[in-house]
């Protein structure tokens, strides 16, 4: 029993680690750089009332401030510190999850989604409707390469695929609805 929670808390340092140092890469681009996108603080006022909606998979969960407790990848989805807000010109909002049997596997179906479907983020009354472009898989390195065009508004969606591989879901605004 100690020796698998152990090694179930090792996996969240390592998740978590993994989430700190997250890169973006351009379309078709061999190269790897970091991409600062940080361009709001984010506060209550910013992020309060914002939820992750995956309508495929009937999956909606809150999405907490940065020094929010909740903002806890042991109690929940986590928005990455290095996100955008979903109305950042070409920004990038990211968010991880765990996957799996435990209490916190909220992203535990997200390995279902398919190319062309829909993930929304809501926000202050506003819905931001991205489609799917991009999924794939990434061996568990500390790092995650993020394939995104850098001129478009992204979601990027991060999991554990197993105990050797991370699923990235990549998504780009296909609309916004007041």
């Amino acid at each position: 029993m100690l020796k698998s929670t152990l090694k179930y808390i090792s996996l969240f340092s390592i998740f978590s680690l993994l989430c700190v140092l997250i890169y973006t890469t351009q379309y078709n681009s061999d190269s790897v750089h970091a991409n600062n996108i940080i361009t709001n603080s984010f506060n209550e006022k910013s992020i309060e009332g914002m939820y992750l909606e995956i309508p495929s998979i009937n999956f909606k969960r809150p999405l907490y401030p940065l020094e929010d407790k909740r903002n806890d990848l042991e109690k929940n989805i986590i928005y990455v510190d290095s996100s955008s807000m979903p109305n950042d010109e070409n920004g990038n909002v990211i968010i991880a999850g765990h996957n799996g049997n435990s209490p916190v596997s909220f992203f535990r179906y997200l390995h279902r989604l398919k190319l062309g479907e829909i993930v929304q983020i809501s926000v202050e009354g506003i819905k931001y409707e991205y489609i799917i472009v991009n999924k794939y898989l990434v061996p568990k390195t500390g790092t995650v390469p993020i394939k995104r065009n850098l001129s478009k508004n992204t979601i990027t969606l991060i999991t554990c695929y197993g105990e050797a591989e991370q699923l990235i879901l990549i998504g780009e605004i296909k609309k916004i609805i007041n």
